[in-house]
């Protein structure tokens, strides 16, 4: 298990499960939508990060996924960012989060670690925060040959870049 990522374009509502189920959609029949739609889930615990989007349905183009690594990987990944851009461990960042309001990169650090989405807002500013950090998390110390750290940078650098753009999202699962 681990952590996948999906970046999306041209994203809009369809219909939730509730109003699906309200209409007398059978759960079977739901399941079908899975199938046919882009499932959006916004983790209620970090729903500003979502920009306003809800829970349900929606059309979009897939642009763009990518592995973020195993859980404790993409941990890791998350501590490195958190010590280059606000010299402090995450938990530090998810136990004080009104004292890293408008610092980079916060609304990744203190986000979900398995599900959720980030909408367009977010992910432009989380765009800005990678394209400003780059030269640094270039020097970053490495652990060995293949740069983990660098190379998870610079996928979800592309993955907020494309979500910016045409009512973009990139999404946890």
């Amino acid at each position: 298990m681990g952590l996948d990522i999906s970046v999306y374009q041209k994203v809009n509502f369809v219909t939730s499960k509730d109003e699906l189920l309200e209409a007398g959609v059978t759960e079977t029949e739901i399941d079908s939508y899975y199938d046919r739609y882009v499932w959006i889930y916004v983790n209620p615990s970090f729903a500003k990060q979502a920009d306003g989007l809800k829970t349900g349905f929606y059309t979009g183009n897939y642009v763009n996924g990518f592995r973020a690594g195993s859980y404790s990987g993409y941990g890791y990944f998350r501590e490195k960012l958190s010590r280059l851009a606000l010299d402090v461990e995450p938990a530090q960042v998810w136990n004080n989060p009104d004292n890293f309001v408008d610092k980079p990169f916060v609304d990744l650090i203190n986000f979900s670690d398995c599900e959720g989405v980030i909408g367009p807002e977010t992910s432009a500013r989380l765009f800005r925060d990678f394209e400003r950090h780059l030269e640094r998390a270039k020097t970053f110390p490495k652990e060995n040959e293949y740069d983990f750290f660098l190379n998870t940078y610079l996928s979800f650098m592309n993955a907020f870049e494309l979500a910016s753009k045409d009512n973009g999202v990139v999404r946890f699962h």
